[in-house]
């Protein structure tokens, strides 16, 4: 069987993830903080074992849109950073990656089940932000490597809450199954800037830090927004008054975007972006792909004037947001008012809006100040809204086509 010879110098791998790299149990699961590196060493290690044997490795996460930005993007740093990317058939429209002894990746979401299905000849599976599954999404992919002679399949997570399926079946039942947890402190190549942000979070919320500065199971506090629904609904703009967009801006941090449309009094989330490490130019490119978005008012965070002013050279109608005394309190107050309305395929969306929650001291009272971490949608959400509060922008958008 065709191999690729590798010399990868052990510098190249976290240390605490080093005694993995050759475990071939049926489920391995690495867990814990963020910036732990897990992801990383996932991508790592089924690249290390595509090149040995020839493999045929499906990366999964819940919504098939959030790949390309996730570990699509991780697997080819790592082929890159090795030397092999040249060496490989990097299909960027299916999203395929082919080494040259034959070992191929394929990412799909699972929202999509029956293209998964259709896959024949599955070695390894790697789940990857895998308590955005289900219990049945997992079973079903369980399901593809049951006829086949040592199969893989890699879970890594943050463990969000202690009442999840992953905990409850892997974590209190014996399973065989090897668990590594790890934290930022794991992982030297973490930059410096995210890990003073992860420590911070200790002043700043238990539940915070306790799953993502510590990585150990969460219980959810007081939760700001809990009236929401994941549902599917057609996300045309067109059906829809008052559609507006809320524009945060990042860089180590994600940049996020989220699209709202009013119906019946409901607000609905019409779209989402949610992607880090963009120049303000790549940011424009990605809003400016999303359907429908440039053709309405988009509210962006107005500490950030000259990249609102490259948006608009590029006929974008953005302003920056009013900000006041109280802006959030009066915000979030407004928003309590309305039910939100989600589709499964804003995951990011969803992951956010079901963590969002206040500050609490250490004697447990509760502060009316939410904590600023994984935020970055809801910041969004909190602009996209703001004619509600402050009436509508007096932006020319052209013609409002719709629901009126």
């Amino acid at each position: 069987m065709p191999t690729i010879n590798l010399n990868i110098p052990a510098g190249a791998f976290n240390p605490a993830f080093l005694p993995f790299l050759d475990t071939m149990g049926r489920y391995e699961i690495f867990y814990g903080g963020a910036g732990s590196g897990k992801s990383r060493f996932a991508a790592q290690k089924n690249i290390i074992k595509a090149c040995r044997q020839r493999r045929k490795i499906l990366v999964v996460r819940k919504v098939g849109r959030t790949l390309r930005d996730s570990v699509f993007a991780e697997i080819r740093e790592v082929l890159t950073a090795w030397g092999l990317a040249e060496y490989c058939n990097v299909n960027k429209t299916d999203m395929t990656i082919e080494l040259p002894n034959g070992s191929l990746f394929l990412f799909k979401g699972a929202d999509d089940p029956e293209k998964i299905k259709s896959i024949q000849g599955l070695t390894d599976i790697w789940i990857e932000e895998a308590t955005e599954l289900t219990k049945a999404d997992f079973t079903q992919l369980d399901l593809r490597l049951r006829a086949v002679k040592d199969p893989q399949l890699i879970l890594t997570f943050n463990p969000v809450n202690v009442t999840h399926w992953i905990k409850k079946h892997f974590f209190d039942q014996d399973r065989g199954a090897t668990i590594l947890k790890t934290t930022y402190q794991d992982n030297r190549f973490l930059d410096p800037g995210y890990r003073e942000l992860l420590e911070n979070l200790k002043e700043e919320d238990f539940y915070f830090y306790q799953v993502y500065a510590l990585g150990e199971w969460g219980t959810l506090g007081e939760l700001i927004l809990t009236n929401y629904v994941i549902e599917e609904y057609d996300t045309n703009p067109e059906y829809y008054k008052n559609v507006h967009s809320g524009l945060d801006f990042g860089f180590t941090m994600p940049a996020a975007l989220c699209q709202i449309g009013e119906r019946d009094g409901d607000l609905y989330v019409l779209d989402e972006l949610y992607r880090a490490k963009l120049t303000n130019q790549e940011l424009i490119d990605a809003v400016e792909a999303l359907d429908h978005v440039k053709d309405y008012p988009i509210v962006a965070d107005s500490a950030e004037p000259d990249r609102i002013k490259e948006f608009q050279q590029r006929g974008f109608k953005v302003t920056g947001a009013k900000k006041g005394k109280g802006y959030k309190k009066y915000a979030i107050d407004t928003l309590r008012r309305r039910k939100i309305h989600i589709h499964p395929r804003f995951v990011n969306f969803k992951n956010e809006i079901g963590a969002w929650q206040y500050k609490k001291t250490a004697d447990g009272t509760v502060l009316e100040e939410p904590v600023e971490f994984n935020d970055h949608l809801m910041d969004a959400l909190i602009y996209a809204t703001e004619h509600l509060r402050a009436g509508p922008r007096k932006v020319k958008v052209g013609r409002f086509p719709g629901y009126w």
